[in-house]
């Protein structure tokens, strides 16, 4: 009877063990982003899980304004590594147009394919708060 309570306990302590294994809590991240020096007026910045262990990777995006961005966690981030793309737009003069009304400054992605779609950029989070800050070069 002893040896019976004795797994019983053991499958217990195991149960526990799983299930708080698997809760590594959640991670809210902010930061800034720079290109050249200056703020990335209006971007993208995007949070690649490295190892989600499913067959798809957990990806997060969030806006860029002003240099600066908040992923807050209750978007799904959980601690590990991350490999981060960045996009951002400049103003560029849009074709001339006879009506002046009628002139926007069109967009372009100004950040170099080496920060977004080719990315080697990382971030490592830890549960809780994480602050982040890039300072890309061309």
């Amino acid at each position: 009877m002893l040896r019976s309570g004795g797994v019983l306990a053991s499958g217990v302590v195991l149960a526990m063990g799983l299930l708080l294994s698997g809760c590594g809590g959640s991670s809210a991240v902010e930061g800034t982003v720079t290109f050249k020096g200056q703020p990335i007026e209006k971007g993208g910045i995007s949070f690649v899980a490295k190892n989600g262990g499913g067959s798809a990777p957990l990806t997060v995006g969030e806006d860029i304004a002003n240099g600066k961005f908040s992923v807050a966690s209750d978007r799904g981030l959980k601690p590990g590594t991350y490999k981060v793309e960045i996009y951002g737009s400049t103003k560029a003069a849009a074709p001339a147009s006879a009506d002046p009304d009628m002139q926007s400054p069109a967009s372009s992605n100004a950040i170099p394919e080496k920060y977004n779609a080719a990315s080697e950029l990382t971030a490592e989070l830890t549960s809780g708060n994480n602050t982040v800050s890039f300072d890309l070069q061309p």
